[in-house]
């Protein structure tokens, strides 16, 4: 293993070492009476990738329909904030960016603004196994903090959920945990919730390839990292089976 990932793994270990002293332990489970109290939530997704962040929003749906009178907020990469901009669920999306550590004076405006939320309910959408999600969401100082009870970062949480893996897919895995909250996650389904000017763009990629508005039309993907990216051949084999016509872009 290199010397710089054992030395980032004893900083995280020591910090929430020390402050696993100062969190104190867990609390019971909150009543329905006590999450019927929560006025302001933040969902807490720090993540880089921006298919981890869509695979957040089927909590973000089940949040905002379980907690009707509360506003959500959502913490997230800087770069893909805008995803939420027509999303009528969210209230407000606050950017991070990676290097926010080098920047003290942004990192106080940070806490300073989270702070100010007063936050009744925080959600980490990394169920605890994230360290910039357990680090965004003590800094938020929320009055319930959610996580997973097999958490690494479990110190950090004052609401621990028992882990409950019949599925390994991170969208059951989050839905499970709100599950475990007492909060009703039934139809819960990934999404992106699009604008005018969305559909305006589209519209006019769909014109630059040629294509006909009323075909059936499926986009894959091919990009991804290491043994996570499948390949071609693979991709073809299929699109063959299911007599699919490919049409390679440069996208």
């Amino acid at each position: 293993m290199r010397p710089g990932v054992l030395l980032e793994r004893y900083v995280k270990r020591a910090f929430f070492g020390a402050l696993a002293g100062w969190a104190g332990g867990g609390r019971a489970l909150p009543s329905p009476d006590e999450l019927a109290r929560v006025h302001r939530v933040l969902v807490v997704r720090p993540n880089f990738r921006l298919g981890n962040l869509i695979l957040a929003t089927p909590a973000l749906a089940a949040l905002s329909r379980a907690l009707p009178g509360a506003e959500l907020d959502v913490l997230c990469g800087a770069p893909y904030a805008d995803i939420f901009a027509c999303d009528p669920t969210v209230r407000e999306t606050v950017g991070v960016t990676r290097d926010l550590h080098r920047h003290p004076p942004t990192l106080v405006r940070l806490v300073r603004r989270l702070r100010a939320r007063r936050y009744d309910l925080v959600v980490d959408a990394a169920r605890g196994s994230s360290f910039l999600g357990a680090f965004f969401t003590w800094l938020s100082g929320g009055k319930l903090r959610v996580a997973s009870a097999t958490s690494r970062y479990r110190a950090v949480y004052n609401v621990h959920i028992p882990s409950n893996r019949q599925s390994w897919l991170k969208v059951d895995l989050l839905l499970d945990l709100l599950r475990g909250l007492g909060l009703d996650v039934t139809g819960a389904t990934p999404y992106v919730a699009l604008g005018d000017a969305d559909h305006h763009r589209a519209s006019e990629v769909w014109r630059t390839l040629g294509l006909d508005a009323h075909e059936h039309v499926v986009g894959i993907v091919l990009g991804a990292r290491g043994p996570k990216q499948w390949p071609l051949a693979q991709v073809v084999e299929i699109a063959r089976e299911y007599d699919v016509t490919l049409s390679l872009g440069d996208g």
